[in-house]
């Protein structure tokens, strides 16, 4: 069983919200951030992760092609920049549905219950009960 947060709106609206870590958020990070419109993550985050990407292709691409004469240098860039990608996802994965939270507050969603459920289509049909 997971914890959800159950919220409403003024229409009588419920939304569900996951409690703990974010595997969509891990995985897909400022694009997930852009699809769930929280907009300021996603456009600052964006290029960040886009430059990390790019800068850790052009390091592999060039060992691929100096694969005899590449130094100590560009693996110690490399792994820099892996485990800083890394915990850019990882910081996803942690406040990505906290983000969601503040979000429904923003737009006038109200916490109504915090509840255990298999997933959220039950934890609203618990609710409406």
């Amino acid at each position: 069983m997971k914890s959800f947060n159950i919220y409403e709106d003024n229409n009588g609206n419920y939304r569900a919200i996951k409690n703990g870590w974010s595997w969509p958020a891990f995985f897909f990070g400022s694009v997930w951030a852009l699809c769930m419109q929280i907009w300021i993550i996603g456009v600052f985050l964006f290029p960040i992760e886009l430059f990390l990407n790019m800068f850790f292709s052009a390091i592999e691409q060039t060992q691929r092609h100096m694969s005899v004469s590449h130094t100590q240098d560009e693996d110690i860039i490399g792994s820099i920049i892996a485990i800083l990608a890394l915990c850019i996802r990882v910081m996803f994965g942690v406040f990505g549905n906290a983000c969601k939270r503040k979000k429904l507050l923003r737009n006038g969603y109200i916490l109504i219950k915090t509840l255990s459920a298999k997933n959220k289509k039950m934890a609203i049909l618990t609710m409406k009960k």
